[in-house]
């Protein structure tokens, strides 16, 4: 799995995302190879849309 974030993701944030993503990608199995993290530029969330199947 890799990770490729929105740019206006900071450093400090990326590091803690990337242990966050790592956990969920391992507990759900998302078919997605590469997952893009995304800010919302209102909010500063941060999201990502991906597709898992429901065996």
């Amino acid at each position: 799995m890799k990770i490729q974030f929105d740019n206006s993701i900071k450093e400090d944030k990326r590091v803690k995302l990337e242990k966050d993503v790592a956990d969920f990608y391992e507990i759900f199995e998302s078919i997605e190879k590469v997952i893009y993290l995304l800010m919302d530029k209102v909010t500063g969330a941060v999201f990502c849309e991906c597709k898992f199947v429901i065996v």
